[in-house]
């Protein structure tokens, strides 16, 4: 059902706007530290004066009171020494949303080129975990920075050597990812994987039915019960995931099932429409950039997309196998809880080759039809109006305690 709360909405439109200004600036080349301060700044505010909002919200505010996470070594740190501070904990969420965009700034420094649709798209992938999953999406303002740093060392191989201290980041990064939501080693592994292994994108006609057949065929009918015995496995290495174990009949069977996440039919063509053009036209751009890429060097200087995306086509290519790989195991396991956290944190970096596609839509790469696919980009932007306007519970800031 839509609805209207003038404060909620200007802020978010508000804020919304800053996006779009801040990266037309930075796309523009203006000083992109000096530029992204005032998203730094009221992101930070925005979000840290939320109240309520969020699937998960109240449940921290007790966590931070009780210190109900012992074993997230970091996060109950921090916590503590908020709370040794005054800080109550309505207001710790503004201490988590700080690390994120700085996290989120710096991994998008790299692209900048195309702010003008990367920064207003970066938004419109994370609120909905910021703001539903905090610790999750506290984690993952280190993903961001392992991301960033890992793709700095990438670029730079083998024209300089890998110190000891960069060695030492992403191991500080992961450990403290980690050390606050411990299923933030499964992305870290996953997206190491991807970015130092895969060179080129997924091809559309295997990614295409397998997102399919997982919405439509496995996720409808498949008896998830029969990975029990993997589950045990999992559980005996971890304490915190078997928790999750202990009550597999209710997590991974027909009980897990969750009716809140089911959509009406329009929606559900809607969205895959969007994840099956999204995957098609990233396959067919990125796989035209590495064609181009392994020709003489001669011919790589006469070709203007090649040109532009530069030497950041390793980073380009690994964010959209990972929201590829994110929306096969999204899709496929949706209304099970526990596995679709986990994936939704990798389908958010769909924003990246979205924002790639937009900006090149006119290039000779693309004909009239792959345009006309690009239509299906509209479902991340109904994820965006869905947020601002479609609610049931009244949405509250501090000050509506």
């Amino acid at each position: 059902m839509f609805n209207f709360d003038f404060t909620y909405d200007f802020i978010y439109l508000f804020l919304f706007g800053l996006m779009m200004i801040v990266g037309n600036n930075v796309s523009k080349g203006k000083n992109y530290r000096l530029s992204c301060f005032w998203i730094i700044l009221f992101f930070t505010l925005i979000e840290g004066v939320r109240y309520g909002r969020g699937v998960d919200y109240l449940h921290y505010i007790d966590v931070y009171n009780y210190d109900l996470e012992p074993k997230e070594v970091f996060f109950t740190a921090i916590n503590r020494g908020l709370k040794s501070l005054g800080v109550t904990a309505e207001y710790a969420f503004m201490f988590y949303a700080f690390p994120f965009i700085w996290g989120g700034i710096t991994f998008m420094k790299p692209m900048r080129k195309y702010g003008a649709y990367l920064f207003p798209l970066f938004l419109m992938s994370i609120i909905f975990i910021h703001e539903s999953f905090p610790r999750q999406a506290f984690s993952l303002s280190f993903v961001f920075f392992y991301m960033a740093k890992l793709n700095d060392i990438i670029e730079t191989f083998p024209h300089r050597k890998i110190q000891i201290i960069q060695w030492a980041e992403l191991a500080t990064y992961a450990l403290v990812a980690y050390s606050i939501h411990s299923v933030a080693i499964i992305g870290i592994f996953v997206t190491t994987l991807v970015m130092l292994f895969l060179k080129r994108p997924f091809p559309w006609v295997f990614t295409v039915p397998i997102i399919l057949i997982g919405k439509f065929v496995i996720a409808k009918s498949f008896d998830f019960s029969y990975i029990n015995g993997l589950l045990q496995f999992l559980g005996s290495t971890n304490e915190k995931f078997g928790g999750y174990v202990d009550n597999a009949n209710r997590w991974f069977s027909e009980e897990a099932i969750n009716s809140l996440y089911d959509r009406n039919i329009l929606v559900e063509i809607l969205e895959s429409f969007g994840c099956c053009s999204f995957a098609y036209l990233g396959c067919k751009f990125f796989s035209r950039f590495c064609e181009y890429k392994d020709k003489i060097k001669e011919n790589i200087h006469k070709n203007r997309v090649l040109m532009s995306l530069g030497t950041h086509y390793n980073l380009y290519v690994s964010l959209f196998n990972i929201s590829i790989i994110g929306y096969i195991v999204f899709e496929t396991f949706y209304n099970l809880e526990i596995v679709r956290r986990v994936a939704y944190s990798w389908t958010i970096f769909w924003f990246v080759p979205i924002s790639l596609i937009l900006y090149y839509r006119n290039c000779r790469i693309f004909n009239k039809f792959d345009r006309l696919l690009m239509l299906g980009f509209f479902f991340w932007a109904w994820e965006f109006i869905r947020f601002l306007f479609v609610w049931e519970d009244v949405r509250m800031f501090i000050w509506d305690r």
